[in-house]
């Protein structure tokens, strides 16, 4: 069954069954975001910009300025009607400081909450640097890819958290999708 309750059909629309959805997808955003936050309450701020070998010497704060940038771009396009990743500020303090990701992770929790608008999803490949590819999206849709491309980070961050300190306990779906979890769960049940 999907999230909405509607699997194989076109669910009903209208003012409640909008409010509904939001009211997931933004549980699901701040459950991940809080999940950072805690993240970054147990890091040191060498941990946090310490270049990881097994994650091609990337950073955890790299990982996380990523995804907090992409949820910035989203909150952003509403002035605009316009999104484009690719735009994003690649803000360092973020990447180095924890404290800094902790501020820009508090302006996306206040911002997140907004009602559904359509956009424009934009997106230039190096092969054809001169054609933009242009899309048309919504702000639901794309809290939905935000939801899933922070989990896909968060699973390379548990991998650069175990090298740098094995100790350190994350919750156990950090970084794994919830179609992975209900998967495991199944698989777990019918095996008892």
């Amino acid at each position: 069954m999907s999230v909405s309750g509607f699997a194989g059909k076109r669910p009903p629309s209208g003012p409640c069954t909008l409010k509904i959805r939001l009211k997931m997808l933004i549980k699901k955003t701040t459950q991940i975001l809080n999940e950072l936050q805690d993240l970054l309450d147990s890091l040191s701020p060498e941990d946090y910009s310490r270049q990881v070998m097994v994650l091609s010497n990337a950073t955890i704060g790299q990982h996380v300025r990523h995804i907090l940038e992409f949820f910035e771009c989203l909150i952003q396009s509403r002035h605009t009607g316009v999104l484009n990743y690719d735009k994003r500020k690649r803000d360092l303090a973020i990447e180095t400081c924890p404290e800094a990701a902790k501020n820009a992770l508090q302006n996306i929790l206040k911002e997140i909450r907004q009602d559904n608008f359509d956009l424009t999803l934009e997106q230039q490949y190096l092969d054809n640097d001169n054609e933009v590819i242009a899309l048309s999206s919504n702000y639901y849709r794309e809290i939905m890819y935000n939801i899933e491309h922070a989990v896909h980070h968060q699973a390379l961050i548990r991998i650069g958290v175990k090298s740098l300190q094995p100790e350190l306990m994350l919750p156990k779906a950090f970084g794994v999708a919830d179609s992975t979890i209900q998967y495991r769960n199944q698989v777990f049940s019918n095996s008892n």
